[in-house]
């Protein structure tokens, strides 16, 4: 099933009883960020990421929703709703009623989520599983609010917003998937939530979940708006750039591919001066993201990768030189995993849509898409292959530097 086919259903119905008095006289959809309704925000994202169908299940004031929204054209989308009427059905009870115009697969996200993920790898993921439904998690470790998920391997082991086990890492991350016979368990009219009924399918092992990396967005609160409005008012585009192979020359030690472990054996490469000269002129951050697990295996001595940095920051003056010492590749830092790019990003502003990722390997790759980069490979003869997982690939630094000159003439 293609993404645009599969609806998303928007839960709008609310009361938004924190937000007041905001929310006395326009339902929490249509409160302004950033200069626009946070519902504009939201079925904006939802374009760009592919979608092509919204149901808004709406309730309180949803007419006014309705006469904001009209039938969705304007922002690429087709929009219907469905509306709770006089008797509120939760948001179990709601999506129950909308059944009819959501068919047999579809999204569900909350009306006051802002979610800059790929919705298509998620996707992807639920239809490799024979569940009922598929949840989206986040490893919150207790940052946002408290963890409420139990993720073990590809499925949700425990859901619950009151327990507190130490295997209960992940927060629910808003956005959910599911085929429409888990909501024909219950009668028509029923009012129910939806969280129950994700309970129920965790218990009956037919949740699947689904890791994100991306951070989740939301409007329930006022600091949760201001937070929202700085990611959206973001304007700084930046290049990421892996180190070894991409600004200094490898080490090969006999077939293996390796860094510098001494400053005596770290080189700039050729072209690494003029491309992060270009990138800064045509309006580029230059943030430096390495993974460097010898630290912690006790081959290269800090005192030793603080130098090489002394000298990349002199010779290069990149924005920023993001590392990861540690060897474990489930540490949310290291490569492929996108946390050095997500911190940077979250540090200094930056808009990962319109950015770009340069390096030389599968990780790096990797890496990028999970931060939602464009992504960029020198190609050489100890990467064949990783070409075909880029959106580019370029056999020299002096091609890539001529590639950013072309895509600031398009953007600027």
């Amino acid at each position: 099933m293609k993404l645009p086919e599969i609806p998303v259903a928007i839960l709008a119905g609310g009361l938004a009883t924190r937000l007041r008095p905001l929310t006395e006289k326009i339902p929490k959809a249509l409160v302004e960020v950033a200069g626009k309704p946070f519902i504009d925000w939201q079925l904006e994202l939802l374009s760009t990421r592919g979608i092509g169908k919204v149901v808004l299940c709406a309730g309180h004031l949803g007419e006014m929703i309705e006469d904001h929204v009209g039938d969705g054209s304007r922002f690429g989308l087709q929009v219907s709703y469905s509306n709770d009427g006089k008797t509120l059905l939760g948001t179990g009870g709601a999506i129950r009623k909308a059944l009819d115009l959501l068919g047999d697969t579809f999204f569900v996200l909350y009306g006051d989520s802002y979610l800059p993920i790929d919705y298509r790898a998620v996707a992807h993921a639920f239809f490799e599983k024979p569940m009922s439904g598929l949840m989206t998690v986040y490893p919150n470790q207790g940052l946002w609010d408290a963890s409420n998920v139990w993720m073990e391997g590809d499925r949700v082991r425990l859901y619950d917003k009151a327990a507190k086990l130490p295997q209960m890492q992940h927060i629910d991350y808003g956005l959910s998937l599911y085929r429409r016979e888990a909501f024909l368990r219950h009668p028509p009219g029923e009012n129910f939530d939806l969280s129950q009924l994700m309970k129920d399918l965790v218990a009956r092992e037919e949740m699947a979940a689904f890791q994100v990396d991306q951070r989740f967005y939301e409007i329930g609160s006022i600091e949760g708006i201001a937070d929202l409005e700085r990611y959206l008012t973001r304007s700084k585009k930046a290049v990421f750039f892996d180190r070894d192979g991409i600004l200094n020359e490898i080490i090969m030690r006999g077939s293996v591919v390796g860094s510098p472990r001494a400053v005596s054996e770290f080189r700039i490469k050729e072209g690494a001066k003029e491309l992060m000269q270009a990138a800064h002129n045509f309006g580029f951050a230059c943030i430096v993201v390495t993974n460097q697990p010898d630290v912690q295996r006790g081959l290269l001595c800090q005192s030793e990768l603080d130098e090489m940095h002394r000298v990349l920051a002199i010779e290069l003056s990149p924005d920023a030189i993001e590392v990861c010492p540690m060897g474990s590749a489930e540490d949310r830092r290291k490569k492929p995993n996108p946390g050095m790019i997500l911190d940077a990003a979250e540090e200094h502003g930056i808009d990962l849509a319109k950015s770009w990722l340069v390096g030389d390997s599968a990780k790096d790759i990797e890496a990028g898409k999970r931060s939602g980069l464009g992504t960029i490979l020198l190609a050489t003869d100890y990467n064949q292959g990783v070409e075909e997982t880029a959106n580019f690939s370029f056999s020299s630094l002096a091609e890539i530097t001529a590639f950013l000159s072309n895509i600031n003439k398009l953007t600027s």
